[in-house]
């Protein structure tokens, strides 16, 4: 059974939503597996809405909250597959891949040093929360998609709904990897930055990467312009 994708939106992109419109296009030149495409939060101006279910919800707290508010109101408000693919917009595959087939990755432990930004912060309270839940605390907060079930991920609403007003909030993928996975593959975050100059020899070994915040223009935009030039489906 092919799974739906969702992308989760947010507002005021400093790229103008460009790199939502290169993941997309990046995702039908190489995936497969996957069925209709869901996009809740801010719908840009280049997505032709005919062709995806959109759900609009603002954003209600820190970026934690939003995370779990967007993909929870879309469990509820839609009809979409029981158990279905979590995209990022900086998100761009660069390989085939079965997205129905996709495992969920963990980067090692979540860490016990003392936090030193809000990031940080967040992730040593997501840590202390699983061990209070005597639940395993492995880092699944890594920049690849990854495959939420309907069920569990509406059952973690209480513990996220306490947090609303909390400027940290907790890590929603931690909580659902050491909830639910029961496993997953170990692998390095595969993630571009400002300073990197050749993109080919970075993702050579890879179905897909990230990007870091703020660094779209440039090398990445220029890639993506010579690999994706054809619009998708999903565009005007």
């Amino acid at each position: 059974m092919k799974l739906d994708i969702l992308y989760i939106v947010g507002s005021g992109s400093v790229c103008f939503n460009q790199e939502l419109m290169y993941s997309l296009r990046s995702l039908e030149k190489y995936c497969s597996g996957y069925d209709r495409i869901f996009i809740t939060g801010e719908c840009p101006n280049f997505v032709k809405k005919s062709s995806v279910i959109y759900t609009e919800a603002k954003d209600i707290g820190c970026r934690a909250i939003n995370h779990w508010w967007k993909v929870n109101e879309t469990i509820n408000k839609t009809d979409i597959s029981d158990r279905f693919v979590l995209m990022y917009d900086d998100i761009f595959f660069c390989q085939k891949t079965n997205l129905n087939e996709y495992p969920w990755y963990y980067r090692g432990e979540l860490s016990k040093d003392p936090p030193k930004n809000l990031y940080q912060m967040m992730m040593s309270k997501t840590r202390e929360y699983l061990k209070e839940h005597n639940r395993p605390t492995k880092n699944y907060a890594c920049h690849f998609p990854c495959i939420y079930g309907k069920k569990n991920f509406a059952s973690m609403a209480p513990a996220f709904e306490e947090l609303i007003k909390d400027n940290l909030g907790m890590s929603v993928r931690n909580i659902y990897g050491n909830y639910f996975v029961h496993g997953g593959v170990k692998r390095d975050d595969i993630k571009v930055r400002t300073n990197d100059s050749d993109i080919d020899t970075l993702v050579k070994n890879t179905e897909c990467f990230s990007t870091a915040d703020y660094c779209f223009d440039g090398t990445v935009k220029d890639w993506c312009l010579k690999e994706f030039n054809e619009k998708s489906r999903w565009e005007k």
